[in-house]
């Protein structure tokens, strides 16, 4: 197994071998048609994924125990959401970073050979992090992962 290592002694972080990892878990998904041209689906994660080697019986850090995503997408328009439950950033399991909920959404228009897109990344402007590290006064803080973000596209076929 894997996994990132900081070194509070060198402030690095690097990709380490860290053992032995017991994972256990569940899945599933469920997906419906909806019509011609769409369908909706979620899909559910429940983990366990432990150290047995080094911070024996501690969750592996950044290992969330659940996560989920769901979404509705037709021809012409998608809504998705995607949650990532709490994580822990350390071995010893004492410093975790909170879950968080992510909506995107997209639509888009056929107009003769043209098509027209519209997305919108975390459309309700989120603030969360993925990591987290030491700024320079040695304070723990989260890595901000971007905010809401747009796209507009065109498209021409010949």
């Amino acid at each position: 197994m894997i996994s990132w290592v900081y070194d509070p002694m060198t402030f690095q972080t690097r990709a380490e071998n860290i053992g032995e990892v017991q994972a256990e878990g569940v899945e599933f998904e469920l997906e419906q048609k909806l019509g011609e041209k769409g369908k909706g689906y979620v899909n559910y994660t429940y983990q366990r994924a432990i150290n047995k080697k080094l911070a024996v019986d501690k969750t592996i850090p950044y290992t969330p125990q659940t996560k989920y995503n769901a979404g509705i997408m037709f021809e012409d328009a998608a809504v998705l959401v995607r949650n990532v439950g709490t994580r822990y950033i350390d071995s010893q399991n004492t410093i975790s970073l909170p879950g968080y909920t992510v909506v995107d959404m997209r639509i888009s228009r056929k107009i003769g050979k043209t098509t027209v897109e519209l997305s919108v990344n975390n459309l309700f402007d989120e603030r969360y992090s993925e990591a987290m590290g030491l700024d320079l006064s040695f304070n723990l803080r989260g890595y901000p992962m971007p905010g809401r973000s747009y796209l507009l596209g065109m498209k021409w076929e010949f």
